[in-house]
């Protein structure tokens, strides 16, 4: 029998996990608006925020789920070439 979490071909995870990102961007973004204005949320609002509390469960899941045990670690900050040196700035 297949596990459903593993069955999701990377492809298709990382676009799951983007639109996943921009959603709660979204979500958040509205909930400042409402905040800002004063306004009590509506309840479309906080119904969606609560599902979509829901799905990190699911999303968390998939994510651990095709984590292979063993494999190299994700780089170090200090490894990013990115970041500034730290004597850079004197």
């Amino acid at each position: 029998m297949t596990n459903v979490l593993t069955a999701i071909p990377a492809r298709a995870r990382f676009w799951l996990y983007v639109a996943y990102s921009l959603a709660g961007v979204a979500i958040g973004s509205v909930d400042v608006g409402f905040e800002s204005a004063g306004v009590a949320d509506p309840v479309w609002f906080t119904v969606t925020q609560k599902v979509y509390a829901y799905l990190a469960i699911a999303l968390g899941a998939t994510a651990a789920s095709n984590i292979t045990p063993g494999s190299t670690p994700p780089p170090s900050i200090k490894d990013n070439p990115l970041r500034p040196d730290d004597n850079q700035y004197g």
